[in-house]
């Protein structure tokens, strides 16, 4: 939830705004909640992602039904016509702002749906790479653990509750009035509309990660309801109810809690190398200098750890050598024009068929420093992957740092990360939790 929430893409700002729209469905009592999610919803995809607007599908569904039941509906949809107004002139005004900066008329939502819905065969989505069904399942096992489960499993809390009348015990107290179908479909809809797409990415979900913990928060809730209500019905006295009733939902949350520490010292001691690697950056050079021509940070095999350009001192440019990999990689904006002009400028070499482009990398002898890992190499005849690290020669090691080779690593032992007295008891020959390593280094070419 952390890394989604600093990382600069619209799925993290769709799921900013999905969070407030939640908000204020989950409100009871706002006078104007139902307008407000309305706008937040609005906000989300046009602004953001416009794919997040799926999810306000099933609240317009219940926005309309509450308007045809209601017997204040004029004063509702006086409200939703004032949210429809407001999401309009947000178009205009993206629409405005986007066509002046491209210098051509651009609708920029339109486009992002056109292309990963409608994208050809050569053009679409599905170019840079596609995934099993089972692709989410496991990230969300990963990242979630427990809570993933009690989300999906509060289908069952809206399928008790609307089968069994006298099921409502195991309700959230904290829906209020809303209904709750409205409030938990959310999540399925979106995941069946993503395991559907043959192109699957992590960040995708980032939109309903808060409804997967609402979803969980409700399903846990009522969960712990039923268990109450079913101690109680075998004649439990309420101080030993209270008691055990306590002491699972303790036990549960600990649990949850201990799973996610351990993910988090995983991905924090695993992966952490890049940041580390490319801070050292900072070190190296006078980054106020800036009169002399820029260096090139280059890197091969290892260009999409590159995490983003805020780890790059003034006087620094990333650069690209070849590698193994054959596919169009990023490019620079322009330099030394106007905002204005560098945002229309198309740089040349760009293609929408993720075809390589050789005009973007330069030759390893133009770069003044270099990040490279010293990964087990293809092996293949004509492969452009060289160990860096070892060639002392031209390049000298001004930081490494450790860095888990999750090939060859197991399982077990590459996704959780346990408290170091608790892995020194694990025998060394355990071939269920065995670690490789590998170095991740900043090199410096030498004069």
């Amino acid at each position: 939830m952390f890394h989604a929430s600093v990382t600069f893409l619209p799925s993290s700002f769709s799921m900013y705004f999905t969070m407030l729209a939640f908000s204020r469905i989950l409100d009871g009592n706002a006078r104007y909640a139902p307008q407000s999610a309305l706008f937040m919803f609005a906000i989300s995809g046009i602004l953001g992602w416009p794919f997040a607007l799926a999810i306000a599908i099933p609240f317009l569904v219940q926005t309309a039904w509450m308007v045809f039941v209601n017997p204040q509906r004029r004063r509702m949809i006086s409200g939703i016509f004032k949210a429809i107004g407001y999401s309009l002139a947000l178009v205009v005004v993206v629409v405005g702002i986007d066509s002046f900066a491209f210098k051509k008329l651009q609708i920029v939502p339109l486009n992002i749906v056109l292309y990963n819905i409608f994208g050809t065969q050569e053009t679409g989505p599905n170019i840079f790479g596609t995934e099993p069904w089972t692709y989410y399942v496991l990230n969300l096992a990963l990242n979630f653990n427990i809570v993933a489960v009690l989300a999906y499993s509060s289908i069952l809390v809206w399928i008790i509750g609307s089968t069994l009348p006298s099921s409502k015990v195991i309700i959230s107290s904290y829906i209020g009035n809303v209904k709750i179908f409205s409030i938990i479909s959310p999540l399925f809809l979106w995941t069946a509309i993503f395991v559907a797409q043959p192109h699957k990415e992590e960040r995708f979900f980032y939109v309903v990660y808060p409804l997967l913990c609402l979803n969980a928060a409700i399903a846990f809730d009522s969960f712990l309801a039923i268990y109450k209500a079913g101690l109680g019905r075998i004649g439990l006295p309420k101080s030993v109810i209270a008691d055990w009733t306590s002491s699972a939902q303790t036990l549960l949350l600990l649990s949850t809690l201990a799973l996610w520490c351990s993910r988090i010292m995983a991905l924090h001691s695993f992966y952490y190398a890049p940041l580390e690697v490319y801070g050292n950056l900072f070190n190296v050079t006078a980054v106020s200098d800036m009169s002399d021509p820029p260096l090139n940070v280059c890197v091969g095999r290892e260009w999409y750890r590159f995490p983003s350009s805020y780890f790059l001192p003034k006087n620094m440019r990333l650069k690209f050598i070849k590698s193994d990999f054959n596919g169009m990689l990023p490019t620079e904006f322009a330099e030394g024009v106007s905002w204005y002009e560098g945002a229309s400028l198309i740089p040349e070499g760009l293609n929408n068929e993720n075809r390589e482009e050789m005009s973007f990398y330069v030759r390893v002898d133009e770069c003044d420093y270099l990040v490279d890992s010293n990964f087990t190499t293809s092996g293949q005849e004509g492969t452009f992957e060289k160990q860096f690290i070892t060639d002392v020669e031209n390049w000298e090691i001004v930081r490494c740092a450790p860095f888990l080779d999750s090939d060859r690593s197991t399982l077990l032992a590459r996704v959780i990360k346990l408290p170091d007295f608790v892995e020194m008891m694990i025998p060394a020959e355990a071939t269920y939790f065995h670690r490789e390593w590998t170095s991740y280094c900043l090199l410096k070419r030498r004069k």
